[in-house]
């Protein structure tokens, strides 16, 4: 077998991960595991919210939890995470639907500088989060809710 000298270098990002959000949690162990089963020489980077506990958990390396923090991250602490990366993979639950600026900042960020990019174990709900997006009465809910109608 040939070693690669080398190895895969995986920013792992998603919804907020390091939040208490049991189910997160255990969608990025799995994630982090199914990776180490796929290629156990991988150097993986996890983007959270407990960096001492996520990295002692699972054996991990960390980094800032980027798009969730208030009032937000640095774009150049960012840009220097990304440079160390060769993937970067956006994972967990709903984190398309809840928060879809984050991810297509972040991913749209690690492709101009040249990093791969993968969406992984990620869903979409038909519905924004509620809390963060909310229609208000007019032309634009009356068009959503027909397109809703129209396409279900």
């Amino acid at each position: 077998m040939l070693m690669n000298k080398n190895p895969l270098r995986i920013l792992l990002a998603g919804v907020p991960f390091g939040r208490d959000n049991i189910g997160d949690e255990a969608i990025l162990e799995c994630i982090v595991n199914i990776l180490r089963e796929i290629n156990p020489e991988a150097e993986i980077t996890v983007s959270t919210d407990t960096p001492e506990y996520t990295s002692k958990h699972l054996m991990v390396k960390t980094c800032p939890l980027y798009g969730f923090e208030d009032p937000g991250y640095s774009k150049s602490q960012l840009d220097a995470t990304l440079a160390e990366i060769d993937l970067v993979i956006w994972a967990g639950a709903t984190g398309l639907s809840d928060y879809p600026e984050v991810p297509l900042r972040i991913i749209k960020r690690a492709q101009d500088l040249g990093c791969k990019t993968a969406l992984f174990c990620v869903g979409m709900n038909e519905d924004f989060n509620p809390k963060l997006y909310k229609l208000q009465p007019g032309k634009r809910k009356l068009l959503y809710t027909l397109l809703r109608v129209l396409t279900s």
